[in-house]
């Protein structure tokens, strides 16, 4: 007697219109043996693998894109607050308008500093989620 079974379950739907039923999906899964344990854990595996793939992509895609709105936001305020410290605040009053997100006719200073925010953390985000994965795995291999 074989310790796993292949069980297939299909999910179907009648349409009033028609007469034969139509079928949405058919799924295959195996009963809860010892033997299916391993599969399971493979399966859960491969999903693990899968969303840290996808972590991964979305932090390379959206890093090269954040740079230069982060670098913008971040060296506008550092040289706006050392001139005012200086006390020339008035006369770089453009630095504070770029800071904000005021790009001459391109007005983006209600949505700037949310998309800003949101950027920044997706990739903390992101990249803490890959380097808490990369410690998990270096413990499991060390072990």
């Amino acid at each position: 007697i074989p310790s796993t079974m292949l069980l297939a379950r299909c999910i179907s739907f009648r349409n009033p219109l028609t007469v034969t039923p139509r079928v949405l999906s058919i799924e295959f899964y195996y009963t809860n043996t010892p033997d299916n344990k391993n599969r399971l854990a493979m399966s859960s595996a491969k999903q693990q693998n899968q969303y840290f793939q996808n972590i991964r992509h979305l932090h390379r895609t959206l890093a090269p894109i954040m740079l230069l709105p982060l670098l913008l936001t971040a060296i506008t305020g550092t040289a706006y607050q050392i001139a005012d410290l200086i006390g020339q605040g008035d006369s770089f009053d453009w630095l504070l308008s770029l800071h904000k997100g005021n790009f001459g006719s391109l007005h983006l200073d209600i949505v700037y500093p949310f998309l800003n925010a949101l950027g920044l953390l997706v990739l903390l985000f992101t990249g803490i989620s890959m380097w808490l994965n990369m410690k998990r795995k270096s413990k499991k291999r060390s072990v």
